[in-house]
């Protein structure tokens, strides 16, 4: 009997895959919740829809009632993408993040808002990378080829993002900006130590080229204890925003859960899929003769 070619999507899943699709619908729901709880509770506006009041065309009564039923759908998407996440909402809310980061490349511009964009990257990955390892309807299997390219793709957005804020870091470094708003505040009210301007952006430099030395550790090896310092660190700055503001950066803490979300979803992939094989030392084929 003649062996057949193994067909990629026809292969097992990979051990740890409920532990990966749990992580991804626990990260997705609490975004979506961010993002309304930013208009709902703090009145804030929508990027993409933003652009569009600008443009003059649509009445302000109209985009301010499509902002609220924008988020309304992002709540139940939440409580959907727990449970039971289907594609139906998953690619909208993709298309979403999406229209986000061109909200706010069309908003400003130079170079900051494509290093914004960059930032935004684990946002915009992570519904699609839930998809690609939690189809339904109907189930699909989560097989090999669909969750490597899933982790794959959280890896590289992953980077991106450290990547995209280092260098914000590093450019509000010389030129100020929330970032150094953000470390003096969340000094004070966390560690009670009221720091300086200067010590606030020298900490800036350190964090920005930190970030992006982790950012290429992450694309260029394996190493576990990268990602779990980058899922750690990326707690840490979703939740400066509500260290620092209290009630009013609690919803950009729950925006950016991805930070922590995404390599937090690499590493435990890495730990459940993956054994690590020691190294073979080969020795040297002497010429007889």
């Amino acid at each position: 009997m003649s062996e057949q070619p193994d067909n990629p999507f026809e292969t097992p899943s990979p051990k740890g895959i409920r532990i990966v699709q749990a992580t991804l619908r626990v990260v997705v729901a609490i975004q979506c919740w961010g993002y309304a709880a930013g208009h709902l509770h703090h009145g804030k506006q929508f990027a993409l829809l933003e652009i569009l009041r600008k443009g003059g065309k649509f009445p302000d009564a109209k985009i301010a009632l499509f902002e609220d039923y924008t988020a309304y759908f992002l709540i139940a998407c939440g409580v959907v993408s727990l449970f039971r996440p289907m594609w139906a909402m998953l690619i909208p809310l993709g298309a979403f993040q999406v229209g986000t980061a061109i909200g706010v490349i069309l908003a400003q511009k130079g170079l900051l808002p494509y290093l914004e964009v960059m930032n935004q990257a684990v946002r915009m990955t992570v519904p699609t990378a839930l998809l690609m390892v939690d189809f339904w309807p109907p189930r699909v299997k989560p097989t090999l080829a669909f969750c490597l390219s899933s982790i794959k793709m959280l890896r590289l957005a992953t980077a991106t993002t450290f990547f995209g804020h280092g260098m914000l870091v590093l450019y509000q470094y010389q030129a100020g900006g929330e970032f150094v708003e953000i470390i003096g505040r969340t000094a004070r009210n966390v560690f009670h130590y009221p720091i300086t301007r200067g010590h606030a952006q020298m900490v800036l430099v350190i964090i920005g080229i930190a970030e992006i030395a982790l950012a290429l550790n992450l694309m260029t090896s394996r190493n576990r204890m990268i990602a779990f310092v980058m899922a750690t660190w990326g707690l840490f700055l979703a939740a400066s925003y509500t260290l620092a503001y209290g009630q009013y950066g609690y919803d950009r803490t729950l925006i950016r859960i991805a930070n922590c979300g995404a390599p937090l979803t690499v590493l435990l992939f890495w730990m459940k899929a993956i054994q690590e094989q020691k190294p073979i030392i080969l020795p040297e084929i002497e010429d007889v003769g």
